[in-house]
């Protein structure tokens, strides 16, 4: 499929939850891989953060302009051109975590690279400056039942990352209350 910048994109998981956007902060782990295999980032998995759409950005828009829109859980290809990818200006932040490429000619000066994201988790934008109020509802303490609210519309999951994990959690929440066990 045609991503930003006409960069090839696979999706091999689609995640779950709301689609990330500019400003949100990514957690991903990343793969970078030459189209023969050969695997140029240190270790696979390799956790990085990103905030979309902040400028200066130390990742290469082959990358930033491409994992925009993923959900929580999900694990995308990226194969990015040479010129897009980890030219000279992006690699001064990501030599600690590629191979060859420390003092000289580096395996991505003119080679694409394809990159395997998988998203850990994000914080959306609207969220970053706390919103968590906390509130209980007692109206049914007699019944032996205490609501607990945490969040608010703008940030159900209140000013934490979002991950699979609490995404499952507050699934659960949901039918409970649902079922009236809540």
């Amino acid at each position: 499929v045609a991503g930003a910048n006409g960069v090839k994109i696979k999706d091999y998981a689609p995640g779950v939850g709301t689609e990330t956007k500019d400003g949100d902060t990514l957690r991903i782990q990343i793969a970078l891989y030459l189209p023969d295999g050969t695997i140029v980032s240190r270790f696979a998995g390799v956790e990085a953060k990103v905030t979309l759409g902040k400028q200066p950005q130390p990742f290469p828009p082959g990358l930033v302009d491409n994992i925009k829109g993923m959900k929580v859980g999900a694990e995308r290809a990226i194969i990015i051109p040479a010129e897009l990818g980890w030219t000279e200006k992006y690699r001064a932040i990501a030599v600690p975590y590629l191979r060859g490429c420390a003092g000289g000619a580096c395996p991505l000066d003119n080679s694409p690279v394809i990159a395997q994201v998988k998203l850990m988790g994000f914080k959306k934008a609207e969220c970053a400056d706390g919103d968590a109020p906390v509130s209980a509802d007692l109206s049914k303490l007699n019944e032996g039942k205490i609501m607990i609210n945490i969040g608010s519309s703008t940030c159900p999951e209140g000013d934490v990352e979002v991950t699979e994990e609490r995404l499952r959690a507050k699934s659960m929440i949901d039918r409970l209350k649902q079922a009236g066990k809540l």
